[in-house]
């Protein structure tokens, strides 16, 4: 037997390493659920099994009575051929580089206990996706809880192959409590309001606008008051024509609390005038013309200022009110011989606002020790100081802000140093002008909120990222030198503090 030539020697050399390299090819593309198909049609080899692509966020309602499911979707990239295999587990949303749990985190637990806001799935958890399947879900179980709590958030690591992700879950809560919406559906800069009934599972026309959420009582045939789903309060309505029209000094006030109490007005008797703050819930800060009230919750609500029970802190001469005719401005006036002023009323039902001190540590404002403030009453997260300041001791210049694009910039700049300027977050916002408004406190005189909570505070009127309706450049401010609360251009006055908020519903 002769001999292979030279060339057909090296021919054969070569061809022997292409196969062995096409072989650890493939082998390399099996090991990613790909195939090498031939060119000229008649490829070989089975077809490509599917993948997972992302498993997207998820967010449930939280019952006050009944374990609730959290549903993460799963996304593949074509129709399961024989199974596919998805691993999963949970994990607390914490502060970045910290062991502390972020306010608004979910907690995990093997029972629905005390403390527990979902069951942990068990280690090694799987779902396994069968032939002709597209797509899939990841149950985890929601606790009850009757409590007001802040929205929480959990998170879910996947692994399928050699893929791995992460997906966010949120437990909304729909028990009373809180801070509503402002009406709108956008703030500052364009970006989403924030608040109970503006996220798309709570929202509902029926109920009232965007962020507001009302019911009729009796019915909304014959309304007689109005329960605020959020607060928790219940509001007459003044049903009757002459009620509409009615106006009073202030010293007459309390003769129709007396009277609407004897009355037993939808079976109440503690019937109460409202203080500022929750009178200024009702304000739909959407409204460009009529009364500044959801027309649902609200249908008589008429054009013109509203007294309420608090009166001006160093001059009590002078009580408070919100003017539902000019837009929710917040503002005082006489009350008091020999110049009464006379306005409307609208009469609240429900536990008063609780009593707060001005320079005493109050158990609602929860110190965190680094820079932020937690406020039980409303689940919203505040930096202990306006932006500018130290962030622990809050001395120092402050920064005033001129334009809205000056405000974005710095949210921007503090989301993205999560570490320092975020205090360990990096979902701080504007505060809308209600959450603002939550702050203060209008008894005080000097700076009008707790100085132990939020030392060395500016008196200045502080910007929020609600958009005043009538004039989009402008922003609504809140006035911490006395409380009141009105529109403003943020280019005037050499500019305005900033005090960013987190958290909240």
């Amino acid at each position: 037997m002769s001999l292979l030539n030279p060339e057909m020697a090296i021919e054969k050399s070569v061809i022997g390493l292409l196969m062995k390299n096409t072989i650890k090819l493939v082998s390399s593309l099996a090991a990613l659920g790909l195939t090498l198909t031939a060119c000229g049609g008649g490829g070989g080899g089975s077809p490509a099994e599917a993948q997972v692509t992302g498993v997207s966020p998820a967010q449930v309602l939280r019952s006050a009575s009944a374990t609730t499911t959290l549903l993460y979707s799963v996304q593949l990239n074509k129709a399961v051929i024989s199974a596919v295999q998805l691993s999963y587990s949970t994990a607390t949303t914490s502060k970045q580089g910290l062991s502390t749990t972020s306010y608004g985190s979910a907690t995990g637990g093997a029972g629905c206990t005390a403390g527990v806001d979902y069951i942990t799935p068990a280690t090694g958890a799987t779902i396994n996706i069968g032939a002709g399947s597209a797509t899939a879900q990841i149950p985890v179980q929601v606790c009850a809880n009757a409590a007001f709590t802040p929205n929480l958030t959990l998170l879910l690591n996947w692994t399928s192959g050699i893929l791995v992700g992460q997906a966010r879950g949120t437990i909304l809560n729909t028990n009373a409590g809180g801070v509503g919406g402002s009406g709108s559906a956008t703030q500052i800069g364009g970006t989403a309001s924030f608040g109970r009934d503006t996220d798309a599972l709570t929202d509902s026309s029926a109920d009232g606008h965007l962020g507001l959420s009302y019911s009729a009582t009796p019915s909304a045939a014959a309304q007689q008051c109005t329960t605020d789903n959020v607060t928790g309060l219940v509001w007459e309505t003044k049903a009757d024509a002459n009620a509409q029209a009615a106006t009073y000094t202030y010293p007459q006030l309390a003769a129709y609390v007396s009277q609407v109490n004897a009355a037993a007005r939808c079976g109440l008797t503690n019937w109460r005038l409202p203080s500022t703050n929750e009178l200024l819930t009702l304000v739909d800060f959407s409204l460009v013309s009529g009364a500044a009230a959801d027309a649902f919750g609200f249908p008589n609500q008429q054009a013109d200022r509203y007294w309420t029970a608090d009166a001006v802190a160093g001059a009590t001469a002078n009580a408070w009110f919100v003017d539902f005719g000019n837009d929710g401005l917040v503002s005082f006036d006489n009350m008091a011989a020999p110049t009464y002023s006379t306005y409307r009323v609208l009469l609240v039902s429900g536990t008063p606002d609780s009593a707060t001190s001005c320079t005493v540590a109050q158990a609602k404002y929860v110190d965190n020790g680094d820079g932020t403030i937690n406020d039980t009453s409303t689940a919203l997260m505040w930096k202990k100081c306006e932006e500018g300041a130290d962030a622990t001791t809050c001395t120092g210049t402050k920064t005033s802000f001129t334009s809205v694009n000056q405000v974005l910039g710095q949210i921007s700049s503090v989301n993205a140093t999560a570490s320092t300027g975020g205090l360990g977050y990096s979902d701080w916002r504007m505060p809308s002008v209600k959450e603002l408004s939550s702050l203060v406190n209008r008894s005080c005189v000097g700076v009008t909120i707790n100085t132990v909570a939020f030392p060395n505070a500016d008196q200045l009127s502080n910007l929020t990222g609600t958009v005043f309706a009538p004039n989009t450049a402008w922003l609504w401010a809140v006035d911490f030198a006395d409380g009141s609360v009105s529109p403003v251009d943020p280019t005037s006055a050499g500019g305005r503090p900033i005090r960013l908020v987190r958290a909240g519903q």
